[in-house]
């Protein structure tokens, strides 16, 4: 089944980051010659229009080339898995990770440090029935620790009751094929 890919507006907290990091980025990168050389901050060099607009686009075209190899680089990693995160209802703690569906079946790989290195036991969840997106998010106090977009359903399996946090589309997807009738 061919996964279906995320709304752009469902990436505003992605892309507001990396929109952050990036005029952050620029901002250090002015700063750091008047920090190398303090003569210069009194001195102001003037560098001619043409220059600047070189520099300019070669920043952006490294930045481009940067995120085509990352959603290259992220869809290979990932595959037609949906990323997501889970804990056992009652508990602070979100592990991150990855949901290979199989039928009723789940397993769960976890991520380190959320960033897309497999560790540890992969995680089976057998019988498993998925509740439905009535749009729970997570508490502003975890945006440290999880993304602020993600809606939380109730994921009950054999193994017991878990919560599983993850983008709207990403949900539909997991009910879709949860719920889709096997073929026997």
């Amino acid at each position: 089944m061919p996964r279906n890919r995320a709304p752009l507006r469902e990436q505003r907290f992605r892309l507001a980051v990396l929109a952050a990091s990036l005029v952050a980025g620029f901002g250090i990168a002015a700063l750091i010659p008047s920090l190398i050389d303090p003569h210069t901050s009194s001195h102001r060099q003037h560098h001619s229009a043409g220059v600047i607009a070189l520099s300019l686009i070669i920043v952006l075209v490294l930045v481009l080339a940067g995120g085509v190899i990352g959603l290259l680089l992220g869809n290979r990693l990932v595959g037609d898995r949906i990323e997501c995160a889970v804990r056992e209802p009652g508990t602070k703690r979100w592990r991150h990770g990855r949901l290979s569906i199989n039928g009723t079946s789940l397993t769960f790989e976890q991520y380190r440090f959320q960033m897309r290195f497999v560790v540890g036991k992969r995680q089976q969840f057998t019988d498993v029935q998925v509740g439905d997106d009535m749009g729970r998010r997570p508490p502003v106090r975890q945006i440290w620790s999880i993304n602020p977009q993600l809606h939380i359903i109730d994921l009950t399996a054999f193994e017991g009751r878990f919560e599983l946090a993850a983008l709207p589309s990403r949900i539909r997807e997991l009910q879709d094929r949860v719920r889709e009738p096997q073929p026997q």
